[in-house]
């Protein structure tokens, strides 16, 4: 989702709320403590040069129970960042507190703001020699054997 689809989804929404990848509500008392436009310059391990441009909003849970961000109050908050630091369009991550910090992809699920988990991956496996992964039909086995199955889910 990037930053022009969630200020109009915003403008749809009566009450704010985030939902992390296993399905789970961030508390509606969670603050919004910063707004990040991030530009990664990458040199990655096949010594390949590449930027990475995104905004990140960061959640935070405090002992303040009283005061809820509204859909009105984060449009306000992004627009009025996005006037600020020249914003373009770009897509959302969001950054939140687990063990560590943790980042997320922002995307509209069930027309829910849902947190989608991001993973590392390399970027230049050609270059590391590390083998495509082929499918076999041994791997698809599992696949079609629950396929057929009358009661599968």
């Amino acid at each position: 989702m990037n930053l022009n689809q969630l200020l109009k989804k915003l403008d749809e929404l009566k009450e704010l709320q985030f939902y992390l990848p296993n399905g789970t509500a961030i508390p509606a008392h969670a603050h919004v403590t910063e707004v990040t436009y991030t530009q990664k310059q990458i040199l990655d391990c096949g010594k390949n040069i590449s930027t990475e441009n995104y905004i990140s909003i960061q959640l935070w849970e405090a002992d303040d129970y009283e005061h809820r961000l509204s859909p009105a109050k984060l449009s306000g908050i992004l627009k009025y960042t996005k006037d600020k630091l020249e914003l373009p369009n770009l897509n959302i991550k969001v950054e939140y507190q687990e063990n560590s910090i943790s980042l997320y992809d922002l995307e509209l699920i069930n027309d829910k703001l849902s947190m989608v988990s991001t993973h590392t991956d390399c970027r230049a496996k050609e270059s590391c020699g590390i083998p495509k992964r082929k499918i076999s039909l041994a791997d698809l086995k599992p696949f079609n054997t629950l396929q057929n199955q009358s009661k599968c889910c």
